[in-house]
C-alpha cells in the first residue's frame, strides 16, 4: 500500500528533517495527524479512531530524505569540557548538551552555560563579563531544540511560557527556524516567540 502525503498541507512537516534522534519520540508524541487518515480505511480499520492520536512513520520518512541537509554548526563553536562550568549556576555543562549556549571571545577564551536563559543572565548583568566585555566577543551560540546543533544567538526564535523544562527549569527554547518555534508554541502551550533582542530582565524573572 502506499502512503501518499497529498492530503496534508504543504510543508506542515518540513520542520521533521531536521530533528535529531534525542527528540525523536518527544517528536512522534507531539505531532499528530490532526486529520482523519484515508489511507487507514482501506485497511480496514475505524477511520475515527484514529483521530488526533496517530503518526505514519512513512511520512516522516519520506520527508526526512526529501528535505535539503542540515546546515552546518555555529562558527566557533566549542564543546563543553567535563571541567566547564556555567559562571551564572555553577553546574557542570557537559551533562546537558541538548541544552548548551556559549559566548567565544576573541582571545579564544569562551563561557559556557547549561541554557539560554542563563546565557541571557550573563549577557544583561551589567556589573559581569557578559556586559563589559561585549566588544570583545566573537559569537553567541544557543542549541536548537529540534535539531539539536548550536546555532547562532542572535538569530534564533525563543519559545517562552512552554511546558518542556531545562536543567535550571523554564527556558527560552532556541529554534533558528521560526516555522520550528511556532510548531513547538503550538504543541507546547507556548506563550510566544521572542528574539534576541526582546530578552529583558523582566522576562528572565517570570522564568526563575
Amino acid at each position: 500500500m502506499v502512503m501518499h502525503t497529498s492530503i496534508y498541507p504543504s510543508g506542515r512537516y518540513d520542520f521533521l528533517a531536521t530533528i535529531a534522534p534525542s527528540r525523536f519520540k518527544l517528536l512522534v508524541r507531539d505531532c499528530q495527524v490532526k486529520e482523519r487518515i484515508p489511507a487507514v480505511h482501506s485497511l480496514g480499520m475505524n477511520r475515527g479512531r484514529w483521530r488526533g492520536t496517530f503518526i505514519l512513520p512513512a511520512l516522516i520518512l519520506v520527508v526526512a530524505l526529501a528535505a535539503p541537509a542540515a546546515a552546518s554548526p555555529a562558527a566557533g563553536y566549542v564543546k563543553p569540557k567535563d571541567k566547564d562550568k556555567c559562571p551564572v549556576c555553577g553546574m557542570f555543562v557537559y551533562k546537558y548538551p541538548d541544552w548548551v549556549a556559549e559566548v567565544l571571545y576573541k582571545d579564544g577564551t569562551y563561557a559556557v552555560f547549561d541554557g539560554a536563559k542563563d546565557l541571557f543572565k550573563y549577557l544583561l548583568d551589567p556589573a559581569g563579563p557578559g556586559s563589559k566585555r561585549r566588544k570583545e566577543m566573537t559569537g553567541i551560540i544557543v542549541t536548537d531544540y529540534y535539531a539539536v546543533r548550536p546555532i547562532d544567538a542572535e538569530q534564533a526564535f525563543y519559545v517562552i511560557g512552554s511546558d518542556q523544562y531545562g536543567p535550571m527549569g523554564r527556558e527560552l527554547v532556541p529554534f533558528e527556524r521560526q516555522q520550528d518555534a511556532q510548531e513547538f508554541l503550538k504543541d507546547h502551550q507556548g506563550m510566544k516567540i521572542i528574539r534576541f533582542r526582546d530578552v529583558t530582565h523582566a522576562i528572565l524573572k517570570e522564568l526563575d
